[in-house]
């Protein structure tokens, strides 16, 4: 049996990073580590590599238009482009990264198939623009010998405005842990520069019962993720359609001793939206990898896929 619960985020600063399910999965771990104990966190660990106790979904975002999902990644289906009209279809998607309710469930069911479908419901009038704000904020370089500004030296830095709150679906394949990680959530916060206020978030749980539950608790062979992940091998990769991306990560040590940044291996993701053709029905896809140690301590990077059953297949 598994429970299917929503966390709300609402910003309450600008943050360093856009978050994904990974950056929170780091934020429930650190929050596991100091509320509960390094033990506890260690025992959580060993069980996603064998079999996760729970999976997330990246940001869902909730505007007055409704629940902005991933834009899925769709066969092309193209006619064969005579006029104007149908160029600026093919570069209009390009500029849309997330969909409505209303669209992506017409993707689930099998209404919309392709991406020339996509594109001619999505008009000009119901263009979707990113729910956040990317900016630049200049910092002062600091002495960390002295501790303090060091003459001349400034440096920017990539700040993200979140306009709308967020909703990250979890479901808990073991209920006992609901309450854990909600605590772990409303302590920690997520990105960097944590110090100086960055990536704080009031945090609120309920039950999801949303219309979204027909798919995430069905059955089938293909599916849409609704997070980043790393491969499986029951994929058909020639049945799929997918985007991928290199990822290389830090290791976080804000709440613990200062060391020099320690960068993590470089893995390949495959992107949110991705539509995954699979051999057989389970409970999750994806992996859960070491990529390096520090001292005697293992470094994991979460890579599970949050997959929604298409009903076309």
């Amino acid at each position: 049996m598994s429970k299917v619960v929503k966390f709300t985020f609402h910003a309450l600063s600008p943050a360093t990073l856009f978050p994904e399910s990974y950056t929170i999965f780091g934020a429930i771990c650190w929050g596991i580590k100091i509320l509960f104990g390094e033990k506890d966190l260690k025992g959580t660990l060993e069980r996603f590599k064998e079999s996760p106790p729970f999976i997330l979904s990246s940001p869902l975002f909730i505007t007055e238009r409704g629940v902005l999902f991933p834009k899925p990644t769709l066969d092309g289906g193209w006619p064969e482009a005579k006029t104007h009209e149908d160029y600026s279809l093919r570069k209009k998607l390009k500029r849309v990264n997330f969909v409505n309710e209303e669209i992506f469930k017409a993707i689930l069911d099998g209404e919309i198939k392709t991406e020339y479908e996509l594109s001619k419901r999505i008009s000009e009038s119901e263009k979707i623009e990113n729910p956040y704000e990317e900016v630049n904020t200049v910092h002062a370089t600091i002495n960390r010998i002295t501790w303090t500004t060091t003459e001349g030296n400034l440096y920017n830095e990539t700040a993200f405005y979140v306009s709308y709150p967020f909703s990250v679906l979890m479901v808990f394949f073991d209920e006992d842990l609901i309450d854990k990680v909600h605590a772990s959530l409303k302590f920690t916060q997520i990105g960097g520069n944590r110090s100086t206020g960055m990536g704080v978030y009031k945090v609120e749980l309920e039950e999801y019962k949303g219309w979204l539950n027909d798919y995430i608790n069905g059955k089938g062979n293909r599916f849409i993720s609704l997070s980043p992940h790393f491969y499986d091998g029951t994929y058909r990769l020639e049945e799929s359609f997918f985007n991928t991306f290199p990822y290389m990560g830090v290791v976080d040590n804000y709440y613990e001793a200062v060391i020099p940044h320690i960068w993590k291996k470089r893995v390949l993701y495959i992107d949110k939206g991705s539509n995954i053709k699979v051999e057989r029905n389970k409970d999750f896809y994806g992996a859960f990898k070491n990529l390096s140690r520090i001292e005697d301590k293992p470094i994991y990077q979460y890579g599970y896929a949050f997959p929604i059953f298409v009903r076309w297949e």
